[in-house]
């Protein structure tokens, strides 16, 4: 009698584990919770509290004169930074427990005023302290300027205000910083509402495009009965940013660009759209072809990787800064070099300088798009959509929005840990068309010197911590997780899926750190070792970033989502196009994807499109291989 219950709860239990979905599956938004119980139930957690610290400034930061002579420096000056670190029991995050402020080059009385958070338990007896410690850059990456300073946190009650302290290391020597301890505040954006600003914009846009289509039927239509009309433009590089500037032109010359409330692109046509908004003296269709025009003819000269000596040093530095670094990067060098060989001079153009063109309403809401993946799974199985506006990126499915400039800032649980700059735009066009980066090491093997060769070979094993550059995804660029710190607290579909997944990411700060203990002396020729691979070699401190904790090198774990081109899915960007928020009515479709003989079936990248939305129960009208036909027969 009591077997038999349980083996029948035994099978039960076994029958519902088979027909649950798989440990990579990701719910579609009709299976998540809604947003709002995810805000309050689970990112404001009563268990975690939020304090903020500010380093301000620093006084008299100078090396006693026994210092410098014992230093055998013979020299005073300091290169101070600030370590802050949680220490145990406030600590439930280990791997954002420590943050970093940039050194300050011989600068005595240095001015930081940089701004760091962190997530600490909640009860008193278990935030413990905040560990202050300034260090010495000027005399290698272990040498302490002071003692270890502790701050009681349990002194501290909940408040808006910052309480500011001034620490005495000793000599006159002082440093400022102010903190605050409140409730659990996030920096993301959580729902599938679209952002503020976008909302705004694309109301102003829409009456505009009422007045186009009232004009082009010759009869009043209201902007609430107005359709939705949004531009597709697919990926294929060159070749699609290429026809796309033509395609612009032509809308624009036949009014139709004025009928478009939105503009979303992927791949080759995010290279078109981000610069026709970032041209000079705003978006203008003639004067952004003109300067593709002039780069482009241009392009055999460029892939003489002329300025391959500067990649370099460039992929070193975001190395030094914390950065993550894959093949992306060097791709962004290669791009830049293309599209902004002045940046240097003139400045690096920015997504976010798009908003104020954005904003004018005069030219479509610009999308573009990627997709989020996992290293060890299959694309088909698992790859979730993020798009990018001006404003920010975010995953639509999981209801979640940072700003575009915190893209490279470090984060847990929803909260930016430590802001780091702007990205440039060329890294994002290399991240959005990032399937091509894989072309670049053939491009560089047929193009650069064997002292190049070398040079680079050794940095990139160094960084990526691989033996052969096959053995990993080459055109994936690993960022800072924005849903890191998701805990088993929520429904079982959606954390135990989203946790099997995440744990599952090969970090690139993982090999970042193994980069710091030396690379492989017969990969670099004495006669082309340079101070990079000498750098790393020597485990060369790393400057403060985001992915790194430059004091001990450690690894941050699960901290990295990767991002590919959305192509390696479907080449067409229609996922954020479908979200029921931007409701759109009309697709005007550019696909210029490859195809081997213009006989070919041209709509296979949209058939895949209609597949993913019927899987996610979006509505987007069949084209089907009949239609196909006929369009190719001689009498159509």
């Amino acid at each position: 009698r009591s077997i038999i219950p349980l083996v029948h709860s035994l099978l039960h239990l076994l029958t519902t584990v088979l027909s649950s979905p798989p440990l990579w599956y990701l719910p579609t938004p009709m299976d998540l919770p809604d947003i709002r119980d995810l805000k309050e139930s689970h990112l404001l957690d009563p268990d975690f509290l939020r304090l903020d610290v500010t380093v301000h400034s620093g006084r008299n930061l100078v090396q006693s004169y026994w210092r410098s002579i014992t230093s055998l420096g013979f020299d005073n000056a300091v290169d101070p930074y600030v370590v802050l670190a949680v220490t145990r029991p406030a600590r439930p995050f280990e791997d954002f427990a420590e943050e970093t402020t940039t050194s300050k080059t011989d600068e005595p009385n240095p001015v930081w005023d940089e701004h760091f958070s962190f997530v600490i338990n909640a009860k008193k007896g278990k935030r413990g302290n905040l560990e202050v410690t300034v260090w010495d850059d000027n005399y290698g990456p272990d040498t302490k300027y002071s003692s270890d300073i502790m701050i009681d946190l349990s002194e501290f009650g909940l408040g808006a205000d910052y309480v500011k302290k001034t620490l005495e290391l000793g000599s006159g020597a002082e440093i400022d910083l102010s903190l605050r301890i409140g409730k659990m505040r996030v920096d993301m954006r959580l729902g599938r509402d679209l952002h503020p600003t976008e909302v705004s914009t694309v109301a102003k846009r829409k009456a505009k495009c009422a007045e186009a289509i009232s004009k082009l039927l010759g009869r009043h239509v209201s902007p609430d009965k107005a359709p939705t009309v949004s531009i597709v433009g697919s990926g294929g590089g060159f070749r699609a940013m290429t026809a796309m500037s033509g395609a612009a032109q032509g809308l624009h010359e036949t009014g139709v660009m004025d009928l478009c409330t939105y503009f979303a692109a992927l791949s080759g046509s995010t290279w078109y759209l981000s610069h026709l908004y970032t041209t000079d003296g705003g978006p203008d269709v003639y004067r952004c072809a003109e300067h593709l025009k002039e780069r482009v003819s241009k392009m055999e000269e460029i892939m003489q990787f002329q300025n391959a000596d500067n990649f370099v040093p460039t992929i070193y530095g975001r190395y030094l800064e914390g950065l993550y670094i894959s093949l992306v990067d060097l791709w962004e060098c290669y791009l830049s070099s293309v599209f902004e060989p002045d940046k240097d001079k003139s400045g690096p153009r920015k997504v976010s300088q798009q908003r104020p063109h954005v904003e004018s309403a005069n030219h479509p809401f610009p999308v573009y798009t990627a997709l989020h993946v996992a290293e060890d799974v299959d694309t088909q199985a698992f790859a979730e959509w993020v798009e990018f506006t001006p404003y920010e990126y975010g995953i639509a499915n999981f209801g979640s929005f940072m700003a575009i400039e915190d893209l490279a800032a470090s984060k847990c649980r929803g909260v930016v840990c430590r802001k780091f700059r702007e990205l440039d735009q060329t890294f994002f066009i290399a991240l959005w068309g990032s399937a091509f980066a894989a072309s670049i090491e053939v491009i560089a093997a047929n193009t650069m010197g064997s002292a190049q060769k070398t040079l680079l070979k050794t940095l990139l094993m160094g960084f990526l911590d691989v033996t052969n550059l096959d053995d990993m995804r080459p055109f994936a660029a690993s960022l800072p997780n924005m849903l890191f710190g998701l805990k088993r607290s929520m429904l079982w579909r959606v954390v135990h899926s989203v946790h099997t997944v995440f744990s599952g990411f090969q970090s690139t700060a993982r090999r970042l750190s193994n980069a710091l203990l030396g690379g492989d002396d017969d990969q670099t020729d004495s006669g082309t070792a340079s101070k990079e691979v000498e750098g790393i070699k020597k485990g060369k401190k790393r400057r403060a970033g985001p992915q790194s904790n430059p004091k001990a090198g450690k690894n941050r774990k699960e901290d990295a989502m990767m991002v590919v081109d959305g192509g390696l899915a479907f080449n067409d960007p229609f996922p954020p196009l479908l979200r029921a928020e931007r409701h759109t009515d009309v697709y005007i479709v550019f696909d210029f994807s490859w195809r081997n003989d213009q006989t070919d079936y041209p709509f296979g990248e949209y058939d895949k499109a209609v597949e993913w939305a019927e899987a996610h129960e979006c509505k987007l009208p069949k084209v089907g291989k009949e239609y196909a036909k006929e369009a190719r027969s001689e009498e159509r």
